[in-house]
């Protein structure tokens, strides 16, 4: 993006500025910066050596405040050592603030893988788990049929018990199996 430059450019025009609009400001800005209040009232756009001072007294990022200076032109050495402390104090606070949340993200993004292979350990448990129930299933059919051919009645079997043989198949007698 490019600035707007001429007469017409926003840091230019005094009423742009909250504190040209609102004049309780421009007496803290004079007290803080040690200048008097008819040098800021004058101010076309906030100098270079007042820049962070205004800006951190605004709650304003300075780039905000003045979008036609760039990282270059504000550690220039007619800098006050004030201001260029603080332009090193905000860009430390920049660049640790990056740091934290790129940490963030990264232990999200292992947050989110972790939760993903727990799920699909799920889901594997569970289809295991399926399989393991249609075998069981499968037999208990088989088992049924074996007994409906061997000539066992129906009515032997109780589902109420769990599919079940309700009483023990070797207490009954052999009489009618295998010709006896």
């Amino acid at each position: 993006m490019t600035a707007i430059r001429g007469p017409r450019a926003f840091w230019r025009r005094p009423g742009s500025f909250p504190f040209i609009r609102n004049w309780g400001d421009v007496q803290k800005i004079a007290q803080v910066c040690g200048i008097t209040v008819q040098a800021v009232s004058q101010w076309k756009r906030v100098p270079d050596r007042h820049l962070f001072t205004v800006a951190q007294l605004l709650g304003l990022s300075p780039w905000q405040l003045r979008p036609d200076l760039t990282v270059r032109n504000l550690t220039m050495t007619d800098m006050d050592p004030r201001d260029a402390r603080l332009a090193e104090d905000t860009i430390q606070a920049a660049a640790s603030q990056m740091e934290a949340r790129r940490l963030a993200v990264l232990t999200a993004q292992a947050d989110r893988q972790r939760r993903a292979a727990a799920k699909a350990q799920a889901e594997l448990d569970l289809a295991q788990a399926d399989a393991d129930l249609r075998r069981a299933r499968q037999a208990l059919s088989r088992a049924r049929q074996t007994f409906v051919n061997a000539g066992i009645p129906e009515d032997r079997l109780n589902p109420a018990q769990g599919d079940r043989l309700s009483p023990p198949l070797l207490a009954q007698s052999a009489e009618g199996i295998g010709g006896v």
